[in-house]
């Protein structure tokens, strides 16, 4: 197994992060290949969700992690920055 942790610039529009934030980027680790894998934003680095990543590689696990975290039920707690960055 190999260790995956990697940071993707994405072109789906993300939904935001439970901190406030809009993230441009989404973090995918786990270990490739497996079942399941955790995709996060590259804005407060806490926030995560578990995906079943059906064994993609590429661009193909890329999507799978940006419909995961966009289709998490999510409460939005604005930080600070997030409201000066309105």
């Amino acid at each position: 197994m190999t260790k995956y942790r990697s940071f993707i610039k994405t072109e789906t529009k993300l939904h935001r992060c439970p901190c406030g934030e809009w993230p441009d980027k989404v973090l995918i680790q786990g270990r490739a290949p497996t079942d399941w894998m955790t995709v996060g934003g590259d804005c407060c680095g806490i926030w995560e969700v578990p995906f079943e990543s059906q064994h993609a590689v590429g661009d193909e696990l890329k999507k799978i992690a940006e419909t995961a975290w966009n289709i998490a039920p999510r409460v939005i707690y604005e930080t600070r920055k997030a409201k000066r960055n309105r």
